[in-house]
C-alpha cells in the first residue's frame, strides 16, 4: 500500500490536532486554545520555538516600554503560564489523561519528569480513550 493511499481519519487533521472543533490550527489556537489533542512533535515544536518567540518578543516590547527589569520578568512569567498550560493540557489528553494532571507542572522537581518523560518522549494512548481515537502522525 503506497504513502499516498493511507486513509486518514475524518477526525483528524493534518497537523496533530483533533479536528473534532471548528477552530482553526493556527499557532494562535495551538498557543493560547484549551481545545483539541497535541502530539509529541508538536508539542515540542511549540512548547520550545513557540513559547520562544513569544518570550523574545514580550521582553522586547516590555523593554521598548520602560518597565523595569523585575517587573518585566513577573509579567512574562504570568504571560508565558497560559500557553504552556494549554500546550501542557492538550499533550495530556493525547496521553489519555485528564488536563488536571497539567497540575503537576507547577510541582518542583516532578514537573521535570512529567514534561519532558511523560508528555515529551512518550507516545499517545495507542487505543480510543476519553478524548478519541489516536492522531494519525507518523512515529519517530
Amino acid at each position: 500500500m503506497s504513502k499516498a493511499s493511507l486513509p486518514i481519519p475524518a477526525s483528524v487533521s493534518a497537523r496533530g490536532l483533533s479536528a473534532d472543533f471548528d477552530e482553526s490550527v493556527s499557532p494562535w489556537s495551538v498557543l493560547f486554545s484549551f481545545r483539541g489533542r497535541l502530539d509529541r512533535a508538536h508539542y515540542w515544536s511549540y512548547g520550545t520555538l513557540g513559547l520562544l518567540c513569544l518570550s523574545l518578543s514580550g521582553y522586547a516590547l516590555l523593554d521598548i516600554a520602560g518597565m523595569s527589569p523585575v517587573r518585566v520578568d513577573e509579567f512574562m512569567k504570568l504571560f508565558l503560564a497560559w500557553p504552556l498550560f494549554a500546550l501542557v493540557v492538550k499533550r495530556c489528553r493525547d496521553r489519555n489523561l485528564s488536563g488536571v494532571w497539567a497540575l503537576l507542572a507547577l510541582v518542583p522537581l516532578l514537573n521535570v519528569y512529567f514534561l519532558i518523560v511523560e508528555l515529551g518522549l512518550r507516545g499517545a494512548h495507542p487505543k480510543a480513550g476519553r478524548f478519541g481515537p489516536p492522531l494519525h502522525r507518523p512515529r519517530w
